[in-house]
């Protein structure tokens, strides 16, 4: 059996109101009419995947996928239980992943994983520059070593996360 996959997604301002929301959204384009990979990569999310949350310098949550929006209706998702307060996204065309959020008592700086950032991370689409800081984007498949890494430390600082069965899964997988 793989390994579950697990994204970064660098929510900068929108944070809260997507942590509220239960949700990751972008647009299919920029404002030039351009598609961006970072946003793209919100269809290869599935039910089950995991998210690291990050915003100001700290990985702030982790998430579990339950479902992704396509042009075909919810993937994966249980229409009877369809949360009634997602926003409208219908004026701008763009990409829908819901997940539960599991926010951090102790947000985690990013600087804490510079040493695993540098030795793992890729060369192309990694969500971490050559300087092993944060690189503009939204949402990136994330190096499986930096994601047990971030995972482990965030368990270990916060041990009410072993109550997530996927986190635990996923740590002992």
């Amino acid at each position: 059996m793989s390994k579950t996959n697990v994204f970064f997604a660098a929510q900068g301002a929108v944070y809260e109101i997507q942590r509220d929301g239960g949700y990751l959204w972008a647009p299919k384009k920029n404002k030039s009419g351009a598609p961006m990979f970072y946003w793209e990569n919100l269809t290869h999310v599935e039910a089950g995947n995991i998210i690291i949350h990050y915003t100001r310098g700290h990985f702030r949550a982790v998430s579990e996928v339950h479902a992704q929006l396509t042009n075909n209706g919810w993937q994966g998702f249980d229409e009877a239980i369809m949360p009634k307060e997602l926003p409208d996204f219908r004026e701008e065309e763009g990409w829908l992943v819901k997940c539960e959020y599991f926010e951090f008592s102790k947000p985690i700086p990013l600087e804490t994983f510079h040493d695993v950032i540098m030795a793992h991370r890729s060369e192309k689409y990694s969500a971490f520059d050559k300087s092993g800081l944060v690189n503009q984007g939204y949402l990136y498949h994330l190096e499986p070593e930096i994601a047990e890494e971030i995972l482990r430390k965030a368990l270990g600082n916060q041990p009410e996360l072993s109550k997530l069965d996927y986190l635990v899964q996923y740590l002992n997988g």
